[in-house]
């Protein structure tokens, strides 16, 4: 889906076929779809994501969900992940007891600022070859927190 925004355009005819003229736009955008239904994760079903890091285990909350990857948040201290990382060897904890096996790849890290001295991070990552078992896991746990999200609306 592409939107652009002209002044003043005119109705022509172009090899006989009604056509549109106007100055080419100071600006185009792009509106990119996502390839899976993605959603935040409500604080009471708490979703953490524990990667192992240089012979420590570090616990990351999960801030959205989808079937092709996740968003974590917080301070996560002692992790310098930069776009490009892949993270084996990692596991989603899902409510009620639920652990999915995954390997990450990081595509985006944003700095949020601080609060209360601590450094926030949020960290977008995709999913790496994630397995059927696992997808069904996820979709299961997808279903489930937009049935009640839609109760509660």
């Amino acid at each position: 889906h592409i939107q652009f925004e002209v002044l003043q355009p005119l109705a022509v005819l172009h090899d006989g076929r009604p056509a549109i003229r106007t100055q080419r736009p100071d600006h185009v955008y792009y509106m990119q779809r996502r390839d899976y239904y993605r959603l935040p994760v409500p604080a009471h079903e708490s979703v953490h994501c524990h990667i192992a890091q240089s012979s420590q285990l570090i616990e990351a909350e999960v801030a959205d969900i989808s079937l092709g990857g996740i968003s974590l948040i917080g301070p996560l201290p002692g992790l310098n992940l930069q776009p490009g990382m892949r993270l084996e060897g990692c596991h989603l904890h899902l409510p009620p007891e639920i652990i999915v096996p995954v390997d990450l790849l990081v595509c985006t890290s944003r700095d949020l600022g601080t609060r209360g001295g601590r450094r926030n991070l949020r960290i977008g990552c995709r999913f790496a070859q994630l397995n059927g078992a696992a997808q069904t896991q996820l979709q299961r746990f997808i279903n489930r927190l937009d049935r009640a999200r839609i109760a509660l609306s």
